[in-house]
């Protein structure tokens, strides 16, 4: 009862990592699979699952919270992530699921990726994707639309997917057309890049998993010479080999991508990628969005997009945003740009970036 928990060094790094990757947007089937192919194992020795990586993602042991039964003792135990990143991959989960409802009921349908930026001018409630189909041409066309709306409680009309999202695209551009903005995206991209590619925990801990592999396998080959043979232990001899060659590729891997230049990592590099960003790319939209924009307002002749104000994320409430609005977009730190798209015109807060990633 007087024995603190301790960080298991061998297997932490794996935690770490799994957060990591799902907060840069990685998705947990490839998460999962790039864990199994490489031979790592959950806690309880099985491969990992969509559901295993959901329960890890949740777990606040991990940012030190004790707890048994009813007893929670916060910082009771070691904390192997940071609040902030356990917070993120909260955050990114419940994008992700809002995401995933907004599809749920056509699963060809087109993503909806505006979802969780997007909220109604009119009434301040969140603006979800739907579709409909056309009475007179039987034409399949998809929209975003407020959820009151759908209940009957707020006039903003739905309106159509391609030209919310157009709209948007050409603010992520006249953003990135801003060289400051520019510069400063690039900088915290080198740097996280940097940061998790120079790590060599987890290098550390598949180098343990092989060594465990390694001792497993002549413990079970011990046995073997001693006539303890059946279809179990072929079948685990040849698992064990298996993961003892995915560890190796994995181990070859990484030590690869430890030994990449500072050169690979330039702010340089990162400038000249996003100044020549493609928009199509999913990747580099999402990133884009996510760095600079916070809420997206959606009103019947307008769109307004806010972007981060300052380090401390403090936001823009609807009722300051519609002020700011009227007041012709006086207040200082921000400016004002229009464009005229087919049936509406967006007003562009551009705020100071602040560091995302």
């Amino acid at each position: 009862k007087d024995k603190p928990y301790e960080i298991d060094s061998e297997t932490a790094p794996i935690v770490y990592k799994i957060y990591n990757d799902y907060i840069a947007g990685k998705p947990l089937a490839e998460i999962a699979k790039e864990l199994n192919s490489k031979g790592i194992k959950s806690a309880r020795g099985n491969d990992f699952t969509i559901n295993s990586l959901r329960w890890i993602l949740r777990n606040r042991a991990y940012i030190g919270e004790y707890r048994y039964a009813d007893v929670v003792i916060p910082d009771g135990m070691p904390k192997i992530i940071t609040e902030e990143m356990f917070e993120a991959a909260q955050a990114k989960a419940s994008l992700n699921k809002r995401k995933h409802n907004a599809n749920n009921d056509e699963p060809d349908a087109p993503r909806f990726w505006l979802t969780g930026k997007l909220f109604c001018g009119e009434c301040g409630e969140r603006v979800s994707g739907g579709s409909g189909t056309s009475k007179t041409k039987g034409r399949k066309y998809y929209y975003y639309s407020c959820n009151n709306y759908r209940k009957h409680k707020c006039c903003l009309k739905p309106v159509r997917k391609e030209m919310v999202e157009n709209a948007v695209i050409r603010a992520l551009d006249d953003i990135l057309g801003d060289s400051e903005n520019l510069a400063s995206l690039a900088v915290d991209i080198s740097a996280y890049y940097k940061r998790i590619n120079s790590d060599d925990s987890f290098l550390k801990s598949l180098e343990k998993n092989l060594k465990d592999t390694e001792t497993a396998l002549k413990n079970l080959v011990k046995a073997l010479e001693q006539g303890i043979f059946s279809e179990t232990t072929q079948k685990r001899l040849k698992e064990l080999e298996t993961q003892k060659t995915n560890l190796r590729d994995a181990i070859a891997s990484e030590k690869a991508k430890l030994a990449i230049t500072e050169d690979d990592y330039s702010i340089s590099k990162y400038y000249m990628f996003y100044k020549n960003a493609d928009f199509k790319d999913e990747q580099t939209r999402d990133a884009v969005l996510e760095y600079f924009i916070d809420k997206i307002y959606l009103y019947n002749d307008k769109i307004v997009i806010t972007c981060y104000y300052s380090d401390d994320k403090r936001e823009v409430r609807l009722d300051e945003l519609n002020e700011f609005i009227d007041s012709g977009g006086t207040d200082k730190g921000s400016s004002c740009s229009c464009y005229a798209p087919p049936r509406t015109h967006e007003v562009i807060l551009k705020y100071s970036p602040r560091s995302y990633l």
